[in-house]
């Protein structure tokens, strides 16, 4: 087939460690089927960089037209149509591993916080263009990062003081808190109670058979059961009466809850 589109369709760069340009990460050429990436000598210097080209998966073949089939890329397992993920395994020898995370088209690729857990996530928009491809069903799409291993703090902001028969926690002040913390404090019957912390705009794990007592501010989760798929909000106030210990059932679709602009106790 003959090649008549020149450039890149997509690139993005990638910081790892203190590099805020280790490698670049590319589509080739222009509407075409090549996924590569420049990864740069340690040698170099600011004005002599150099880089290697690594192949990283060649799909399909070019059409009558010399189109391929990728479209886009960004940096962060029906070969036409699909979004994979690749993470840095080796960067000096070019390896990386590889996941498929959907089966749709994907025309744009966006990176953000969109859980508030301080890890980046990615949405998707589908290709739906009349006239060239539409998808069955276009629709928006946000994958949830659920790789990344978070570095725990060493000074733990919950701390616990048993005072004569009395258990005391010493918690930090509202809107402080750098990071969801939990502290389990008893065990009954095999279930454990602990008292946890989220900061503003943060989430947490928990699913059906968690239950939880708010103390402090008010959480959210999504739950389909509601029309329309709305944020449902609850808080101590919501369900139960004040001084009283009931707890409150999760049944997030999701199996995460979130918090607002203030910390959850």
């Amino acid at each position: 087939f003959h090649r008549q589109y020149t450039g890149s369709g997509g690139i993005d760069a990638e910081r790892v460690g203190n590099d805020p340009l280790a490698y670049m990460a590319a589509i080739e050429p222009f509407h075409d089927n090549v996924i590569s990436v420049y990864v740069k000598s340690t040698k170099n210097s600011l004005k002599t960089i150099q880089g290697k080209r690594y192949i990283l998966d060649v799909y399909g073949y070019p059409n009558e037209n010399g189109e391929g089939p990728a479209h886009y890329i960004v940096c962060g397992p029906s070969p036409n149509k699909d979004v994979y993920f690749y993470k840095t395994n080796d960067l000096t020898h070019g390896l990386f591993a590889k996941w498929k995370v959907s089966d749709d088209a994907a025309a744009r690729i966006a990176i953000a916080d969109f859980d508030y857990d301080n890890v980046l996530s990615f949405a998707t928009i589908s290709y739906s263009v009349p006239g060239y491809y539409r998808s069955a069903n276009p629709t928006i799409n946000v994958f949830y990062n659920r790789l990344a291993q978070r570095k725990l703090r060493t000074n733990k902001e919950i701390q616990g003081i048993k005072q004569n028969h009395d258990l005391l926690f010493k918690v930090p002040r509202p809107n402080q808190a750098l990071k969801h913390q939990t502290v389990a404090f008893i065990t009954i019957n095999g279930i454990i109670l602990s008292l946890d912390i989220v900061p503003p705009y943060s989430s947490r794990h928990a699913n059906n058979t968690t239950y939880i007592k708010v103390l402090s501010s008010r959480i959210m989760w999504i739950d389909s059961s509601t029309e329309l798929h709305q944020l449902v909000n609850h808080s101590c106030a919501f369900l139960c009466k004040k001084k009283s210990i009931s707890p409150l059932a999760i049944h997030s679709d999701n199996n995460r809850i979130k918090t607002g602009s203030e910390e959850a106790l």
